[in-house]
């Protein structure tokens, strides 16, 4: 399909008509219209060479980490991606791609306690192949760190990636092949989405075998199956040698018809091992080894009313229960308490005609639980067990969308689902845990509300909240919950006003808080080093991943794919709940933040397209200097100037002759007035 170039800044022009168009309420998410989904999802991963085509470069922040023109990192849970070493030096992975598909592979950057060791937003990856789903971790202890990095070649199995030392030296590459499994037609190795925890020299991973949707490749009798693997370095030699694969705990096919990609984490802690799965319509379970991953037992959180091997084609499920949405964390405590978050949706199977059941997107419960408390399950109600009014009730943390406007009530945009992004995740999800002496640290991502609307898609942007928990996750403070991707340097939009004010229902004579947001997604947490906590996360213009859009939903021809930042921030691991404490923010965002007067009435160009020349008019209700800037897509000024403005109407010249062809914006800006207009050269 098509992929369509959005311009920056067009949020400017779309925001006066979409507004008169679109009214804020809050919507009850059990009026939402649910989303048909395949009952075997398994994963976005297929080994076409999609084409990425540029879109808006930008630097979000002072620190960002990396860029690429692939904007999915998960399918459902994330793997492990940033790590705070003692030392203060930090090393973390994403997703990263170039132009095209098939450059896409793990992005790495290393902070070495003072700077980044490459400063340029890097894009490249680490391996000499394609592969994705990048995880890190640790080898050796104390002084002596190396890492490895697990990915999927998507073809013949995990490339696996060592040094002996973090931060700097050669990678030496291998592979790790699966078992070989035939689909009748043709065998395979491929080993899919890893995730992995490390102890010293000790690698615990888990990944799924290969998927084919038209003929399913079995191992055991499920289809794309979770395997688990151990494997110890040998530092001499640097190369990993592993176990036998084998299935955690007593999964067989008449209880799990398949697996699906990312739902599920590991963590690992001295000889402790937990593994965590949950996928809409599954029971909700973690694995928990005691002998470093040679034995396991099975923990029920949650045991759904939904069939074993449910399958849409067989099974009716008409009451709607709570399920997960597939979107999970768990970590291991010093204790040996395991601690768990997971997001929830509902699931409804109307009919048996085609392999699709229902998902409702706008529940927002994301719910935390541990091991000293009692299973989520309502035996006299299994359906809504995990209703998240039912879960506080209980005393039960759930975390929702949080109220930012301190209205009393969350504003979203009518026309129910319209605003939706498509990462088949409810508006409160993507959990990751860390925990350091009886504190337990979450950060999600979270839907935020009106005006932090990209106009021209029609869709709520997202953003990444954290929180903490200072007594092992017996209580939560949830007026205490940082907004970690908020700020000057997450917005791609300055503040605009509009005057007149004498009517509210008229949207252009309403004062709009419009500074655009930028969608933030896939937050990742590290471990606690030095007091110090580091988030890394991806932000992008257009909300929703154009990736996952493409590969599995029809889309508009709206829709187009984004370049994205991956941004890093480090900060005292006991500011958490108190940097950006989002009760407070209100106050900048919808009160001092925004110009209540704008003395640029209007800005046109003519000609538009244009080749040569084009007059630029400007209409004001002052005299005073101006700053005329043209910048490109990229962001980058190719023409500045300082000229004079007096009330009432100017007219001025531009020559464009020498510009390349393309889109461009042209800014007028005075102390007191602010106007951005689109340009076209051909």
């Amino acid at each position: 399909m098509k992929k369509v170039l959005l311009p920056l800044f067009i949020v400017i022009f779309a925001f006066a008509a979409v507004a008169q168009n679109t009214s804020v309420q809050k919507i009850d998410p059990a009026s939402v219209v649910a989303i048909s989904k395949q009952a075997a999802t398994t994963g976005r991963e297929t080994g076409q060479p999609e084409v990425m085509t540029s879109s808006v470069v930008r630097a979000t922040s002072a620190d960002p980490v990396g860029h690429s023109y692939y904007d999915l990192q998960t399918n459902a849970s994330l793997s492990k991606r940033i790590i705070a070493h003692e030392d203060g030096t930090v090393s973390m992975v994403w997703n990263a791609s170039n132009t095209q598909a098939t450059s896409r592979g793990t992005g790495y950057n290393y902070f070495d306690g003072t700077s980044l060791i490459n400063n340029s937003m890097p894009i490249g990856r680490i391996e000499n192949t394609r592969t994705g789903w990048g995880t890190i971790g640790t080898l050796g202890t104390g002084s002596n760190i190396g890492e490895v990095v697990v990915s999927h070649n998507g073809t013949t199995g995990l490339a696996i990636l060592t040094r002996e030392t973090k931060g700097t030296g050669t990678w030496k590459s291998s592979e790790l092949q699966g078992p070989s499994i035939s689909n009748g037609i043709t065998t395979s190795t491929c080993l899919l989405w890893p995730s992995i925890a490390t102890v010293a020299d000790t690698v615990h991973l888990i990944a799924c075998t290969d998927q084919n949707a038209d003929n399913p490749f079995l191992y055991e009798g499920i289809n794309v199956c979770l395997l688990y693997y151990r494997g110890v370095y040998d530092r001499s030699t640097q190369n990993v040698t592993w176990t036998s694969p084998v299935i955690v705990g007593d999964m067989t096919s008449a209880k799990q018809t398949h697996f699906s990609g990312d739902s599920y984490s590991i963590s690992a802690n001295g000889n402790n091992v937990a593994v965590l799965y949950g996928e809409n319509p599954t029971d909700i379970f973690y694995w928990l080894s005691n002998n470093g991953g040679r034995n396991w037992e099975k923990h029920i959180i949650f045991d759904t009313p939904v069939p074993d091997a449910f399958d849409a084609r067989v099974h009716l499920v008409l009451d709607t229960p709570f399920v997960a949405d597939g979107s999970n964390s768990i970590i291991i405590d010093d204790n040996g308490i395991v601690h768990v978050a997971f997001s929830i949706t509902r699931l409804l199977n109307d009919s048996l005609a085609t392999p699709t059941y229902k998902w409702y997107p706008l529940y927002d419960g994301l719910i935390y639980w541990n091991s000293t408390m009692e299973p989520l399950t309502d035996e006299s109600d299994p359906a809504h067990s995990l209703d998240p009014t039912s879960l506080e009730a209980r005393g039960i943390q759930v975390f929702r969308r949080l109220d930012l406007t301190g209205e009393g009530s969350v504003s979203l945009l009518n026309g129910n689902d319209v605003h939706i992004t498509s990462y088949y995740k409810t508006v409160v999800s993507m959990p990751q845990l860390a925990w350091d002496n009886n504190n337990v640290y979450i950060t999600y991502c979270a839907e935020v509300e009106y005006p932090f609307v990209q106009w021209d898609m029609s869709k709520m942007y997202r953003g990444v909240f954290a929180a903490k928990s200072t007594d092992n996750g017996a209580t939560w403070n949830n007026n205490e919950i940082s907004w970690i991707s908020y700020g000057p340097n997450f917005m791609y939009m300055d503040w605009r006003a509009y005057d007149g004010l004498d009517d509210p229902n008229d949207a252009e004579q309403v004062v709009f808080a419009i500074k655009n947001y930028s969608e933030c997604t896939f937050p990742a947490i590290s471990n606690v080093a030095d007091g110090k906590i580091n988030i890394l996360w991806q932000s992008a213009y257009l909300p929703g991943s154009y990736i996952r859009e493409n590969g599995d939903l029809p889309i508009p021809p709206t829709v187009c794919t984004t370049t994205v930042d991956m941004n890093w921030l480090q900060i005292a691991a006991d500011s958490i709940g108190i940097f950006n404490n989002y009760k407070e923010i209100p106050t900048g965002v919808w009160g001092l933040g925004v110009q209540t007067h704008n003395s640029i009435k209007d800005v046109n160009i003519f000609p538009n397209p244009a080749s040569n020349h084009v007059k630029v008019v400007i209409e004001t209700t002052e005299n005073a200097p101006a700053s005329l800037t043209v910048t490109n897509l990229l962001g980058q000024t190719v023409h500045a100037q300082q000229i004079s403005i007096s009330a009432g109407t100017n007219v001025l010249d531009l020559n464009v002759s020498g510009y390349p062809s393309g889109f461009y914006m042209i800014n007028i800006k005075t102390s007191t007035g602010n106007s951005t207009k689109k340009l076209i050269v051909q």
